[in-house]
């Protein structure tokens, strides 16, 4: 991650769920976040309820999370991915796919 937790959402006084919050904003995902910060998933759900400063955060996180998805879907339109290109088990050949783009025919 870019930034450590402590600094991403300094509201937010448990390192559990300022953890959360940190990895939610980098994955998108519940899950990952949750495995990241050694947390139940369920746990961030009861937080919603009983927390209206996470709630909050978490809708901040969400915002940071779909500007990262964006960057990343910008990066692989302009740059492409670079996939292995195999035969017989041995890498023979780099090719660069941009799977992104739109046939403008």
């Amino acid at each position: 991650m870019a930034e450590y937790p402590e600094t991403l959402f300094p509201e937010i006084t448990d390192p559990l769920k300022r953890a959360f919050l940190a990895a939610y904003a980098h994955t998108g995902r519940i899950t990952h976040a949750a495995r990241s910060a050694s947390v139940n998933w369920r746990n961030h759900y009861n937080w919603i309820y009983a927390d209206a400063v996470y709630a909050d955060a978490f809708a901040v996180a969400k915002r940071m999370s779909a500007d990262f998805l964006e960057d990343e879907a910008i990066r692989r339109a302009k740059e492409g991915v670079t996939k292995r290109v195999y035969y017989r088990g041995e890498v023979v050949d780099e090719v660069r796919e941009f799977t992104a783009r739109r046939d403008r025919s």
